[in-house]
């Protein structure tokens, strides 16, 4: 049974790590497409720390014998085909954290099921990358707050 479940927590590890590389590779053309400089610099140090996150996970796998493989995360792949250029910041900002909570969602099952096979260290460095993830989320939302009120204000005036 522990077999099965280590195996299926890899799977979970190799899936998230695609998902991470999927989202670095998208992250310039979106931060290409912002108007704000803010967004554009924002997505840009996520992409950093989307490397980053990609890079312990490799590290992470290669502790336990394993490569990371060259699959995709469906549904990273999605929000990608879903995405299209449109100069409207608030919108790609909506679409990013819709990437965002699919990094963090996974970072949480990742997280317990390191905990449940006794990968403790493992766990540690994904409960991290989890609270990263969790604090870009809010550091999203409030530039989507600001960038909205700008909008909010200007069609008003």
């Amino acid at each position: 049974m522990t077999e099965r479940l280590t195996d299926l927590w890899i799977e979970q590890l190799k899936s998230l790590h695609s998902l991470e590389c999927q989202f670095a590779k998208i992250l310039p053309a979106m931060a290409r497409s912002a108007e704000r400089e803010e967004v554009r610099t924002f997505l840009l140090h996520h992409r950093v720390r989307a490397k980053a996150h990609a890079e312990m996970l490799r590290g992470i796998l290669a502790d336990l014998d394993e490569m990371p493989g060259d699959g995709t995360c469906a549904a990273m792949e999605r929000l990608v085909a879903e995405w299209h250029p449109t100069g409207d910041d608030v919108e790609l900002l909506r679409t990013v954290r819709r990437g965002v909570h699919q990094e963090i969602e996974r970072l949480a099952r990742a997280v317990n099921g390191a905990r449940v096979l006794g990968y403790d260290d493992a766990a540690d460095m994904l409960c991290a990358a989890m609270e990263e993830e969790q604090y870009e989320d809010a550091a999203l939302a409030k530039v989507g707050r600001h960038i909205h009120g700008h909008a909010s204000r200007y069609v008003a005036a």
